[in-house]
């Protein structure tokens, strides 16, 4: 039995660590990068078609990739049954703006890879827009399953939507969200009460030891161009005051925990020099319970 070790079992296993680092196991979504890559259109669709969410995401990619949107719009209908709802809202309201020229959408396309939890990213729009018969041919494949879907549901009877709910976009992509007390889904937008100050503050139990969360504002243009920031490092900027770097505070008794805060003071309004305030938080120690 050694000896059978040895000669046959023992080769065997160690010609599998050079196999998998000479020849990588291929992978979902290194198949269809490539079957893209070599321009092979027919193939990138039926790899995408094998996960019918992914082929919804990757849908306005494979449309400008293929020199025809026939076989794209063909087979679509026969996966989309097996798209998440999500998704499919999702597309749906994509496909609304993707035949618009280019002059006509924002400058920049913003998007949250899956998995990466608040990770933002930002890149340039230069799309160029969707012919708008696949772009309304795509939507109403999306829109029709959508129907299907919420017709077989039971009648909410009547109901009242609120105008200001068109303010608040549909919180879909809450798992790559952090975690918070009352959670506002991004890109909403808030009115703001009357006053001379807008206050952005952040609170904190300390824990087992000192705490060090530092709340700070960068200010941008309308342009999004940086202007300045107002910072533990920074106390004062066009009209921002902020109160200084908290590590440990008595201000009061909570649980018998201390419970501190920090907190910026913008100026009554964003005049000619910036129009963003964007807030950021950086963490340098231990955190227990951050509101």
């Amino acid at each position: 039995m050694a000896r059978l070790w040895r000669t046959f079992l023992l080769p065997s296993l160690g010609a599998v660590p050079s196999a998998s680092r000479s020849a990588p196991l291929p992978t979902f979504a290194s198949r269809f990068e490539r079957a893209l890559a070599d321009g092979d259109d027919r193939a990138a669709l039926d790899i995408a078609a094998e996960r019918p969410g992914e082929l919804a995401r990757a849908l306005d990619r494979l449309f400008r990739s293929s020199p025809t949107p026939e076989p794209i719009l063909d087979r679509f209908p026969t996966v989309v049954r097996g798209v998440a709802t999500p998704v499919l809202l999702q597309l749906a309201a994509h496909l609304e703006n993707r035949a618009q020229p280019l002059e006509s959408r924002p400058r920049l396309r913003t998007f949250l890879p899956k998995g990466q939890t608040s990770k933002v990213w930002v890149r340039a729009e230069d799309r160029d827009p969707l012919p708008t018969p696949v772009a309304e041919r795509a939507a109403a494949i999306a829109h029709d399953e959508l129907r299907r879907r919420f017709s077989s549901l039971d009648p909410l009877g009547a109901c009242y939507l609120d105008p200001l709910l068109s303010d608040y976009p549909v919180p879909l992509t809450h798992r790559s969200a952090s975690r918070s007390f009352r959670t506002v889904a991004r890109g909403s937008r808030l009115p703001l009460p009357p006053g001379p100050i807008i206050r952005l503050f952040l609170w904190w139990k300390n824990g087992r030891s000192r705490t060090d969360i530092d709340l700070s504002a960068a200010f941008f243009d309308s342009g999004f161009r940086y202007v300045d920031v107002v910072s533990y490092y920074s106390l004062t900027s066009w009209g921002a005051v902020h109160s200084g770097d908290i590590v440990e505070s008595a201000a009061a008794d909570f649980d018998d925990d201390e419970l501190a805060s920090e907190s910026l003071n913008p100026a009554e309004c964003f005049d000619e020099y910036f129009r963003f305030a964007n807030r950021f938080v950086h963490v340098g120690s231990d955190v227990v319970d951050l509101k």
